[in-house]
């Protein structure tokens, strides 16, 4: 069987959109992206991102460093369920995540 990659990107305000990528194959979830970028002037710049790349699930939260972070409450889920999990963390807190970037130097 071969991988089956979906991406689409969700608006979440004019300024504010989430790009979201999944690959499955045989219909089993094997890798995804989750990424929070924000309009500053007049560039995009990601705010948060959670993937699956580097042969394990972590995120980057770039208010604080570009390093990634493992993803340790993430553990032991299946994939799917994890993209669901983060995806709801990322709804609940893009508004704060965005304040932290501004504030703590990201470009303006």
């Amino acid at each position: 069987m071969s991988i089956v990659s979906q991406e689409i990107v969700v608006l979440i305000d004019s300024a504010t959109r989430l790009r979201l990528k999944r690959e499955t194959e045989g219909g089993v979830w094997r890798g995804f992206v989750i990424n929070l970028e924000h309009m500053i002037g007049d560039e995009w710049h990601e705010i948060y991102r959670a993937d699956t790349r580097h042969g394990y699930l972590h995120e980057q939260r770039f208010w604080e460093s570009p390093d990634p972070i493992p993803l340790d409450r993430c553990k032991g889920l299946d994939l799917q369920t994890a993209f669901e999990v983060i995806f709801n963390a990322v709804k609940a807190n893009h508004g704060r995540w965005i304040m932290l970037y501004k504030e703590r130097g990201g470009k303006q």
